[in-house]
């Protein structure tokens, strides 16, 4: 649904073909609170016996600064159809858990179909590449997995004031050094974004996904919420907040 609100954004007008290009930075704190998806028993059993694991190995959260760097563009060929292209570069540095400190660089490309003022559709392929910093592991093992797939997205413009939105992810995730997390997942996100004159744009929305892996101990599945508010001051100057929570299970 981001990449809808992106293309709109550069290309409001539809009798306009050509190119278009925008680029953006975003920076900011946060905190996770389990970002080894350790356990937070003291004391776990394996092969009939029990053992204590060290603080390193049980849950433990922290905070972290993160980078986010962005360029799109999109080419429109007529009214109905153009194409958009995204890369988009992440990083994150936690203040005291070095080993996960992480970079992913990731691109998607694909095509755009708006068959009237109120619809629209993308269905962009992409590519995802993650790096951790662990200071324990080889250069390569440090390369963590890729992932590749389809994101189809619709918007449903039902009124001027309200927007129904759903994403779709279907993909298959590879690991370079560990193939029994070797993965195909699937997650599905629906939501509504309501705009009101005096308050502004809000939004709601909702996830839940699947990951099916090699080794049944890494399959998981995850559910979320997010909310949003975005407000236009002024010309040049717009406000906004996002909060979201996912739970993953394993």
């Amino acid at each position: 649904i981001a990449n809808i609100d992106r293309f709109l954004g550069m290309m409001n007008n539809r009798d306009q073909t050509g190119d278009a290009w925008r680029a953006r930075a975003t920076a900011g704190i946060g905190y996770d609170s389990n970002p080894g998806t350790a356990t937070s028993a003291r004391e776990v059993t394996m092969w009939g016996l029990p053992f204590t694991l060290s603080r390193d190995a049980r849950r433990s959260g922290d905070g972290f600064a993160f980078f986010k760097g962005e360029i799109d563009h999109i080419r429109r060929f007529s009214r109905e159809f153009a194409w958009t292209s995204n890369l988009t570069i992440n990083a994150r540095k936690y203040f005291r858990l070095e080993d996960y400190d992480s970079f992913a660089f990731s691109g998607s490309t694909g095509p755009v179909w708006q068959p009237g003022d109120r619809v629209t559709a993308l269905l962009p392929a992409f590519i995802n590449v993650n790096r951790f910093e662990t200071r324990s592991k080889t250069q390569n093992d440090r390369w963590q997995s890729w992932d590749y797939g389809v994101a189809p997205q619709v918007r449903y413009a039902a009124q001027d004031w309200l927007s129904l939105n759903l994403a779709m992810t279907v993909g298959r995730r590879l690991y370079y050094s560990e193939s029994a997390k070797d993965a195909t997942f699937a997650s599905v996100s629906p939501g509504v974004d309501i705009t009101t004159p005096a308050a502004g744009t809000f939004t709601f929305g909702a996830s839940a996904g699947r990951e099916l892996a090699r080794a049944s101990v890494f399959a998981n599945h995850s559910a979320g919420v997010n909310v949003g508010w975005q407000y236009a001051f002024a010309q040049g100057l717009v406000v906004s907040a996002y909060g979201s929570y996912t739970d993953v299970k394993y």
